[in-house]
C-alpha cells in the first residue's frame, strides 16, 4: 500500500486517459462532433473539479466526491454516444 497521495495521482491519470480514449473513438471515426465536443467538456470539467478539490477536502471526502463525478461522466459519455449518430 502506497498511500493516499499515490492514489490520488493515479486518480489524476486514470481521469486524463478517460478523456483520451473518449476523444479517440473521434479520431478513428466511430464518433461524430457532437460527441467529441461532449467528451472533451465534461473530460475537462472532471479533471478540473478533481484538481480544484483535491487540496480543499480531506483525502475520503475528495475521493467520494470523485467517485459520484464519475457517475456522471460515464453517464453522460454513454448519452453522447447514444445521440451522436442522430445529431447533426
Amino acid at each position: 500500500v502506497k498511500g493516499a497521495r499515490s492514489t490520488e495521482i493515479q486518480i489524476l491519470g486514470f481521469m486524463i486517459l478517460f478523456g483520451l480514449f473518449g476523444v479517440s473513438l473521434f479520431a478513428l471515426g466511430y464518433s461524430g462532433f457532437v460527441y467529441l465536443a461532449i467528451i472533451l467538456a465534461i473530460s475537462l470539467w472532471w479533471f478540473i473539479s478533481a484538481l480544484r478539490t483535491l487540496k480543499k477536502l480531506p483525502t475520503k471526502d475528495w475521493g467520494r466526491k470523485v467517485f459520484l463525478n464519475s457517475l456522471t461522466i460515464i453517464l453522460l459519455a454513454s448519452l453522447a454516444l447514444a445521440i451522436g449518430p442522430i445529431a447533426p
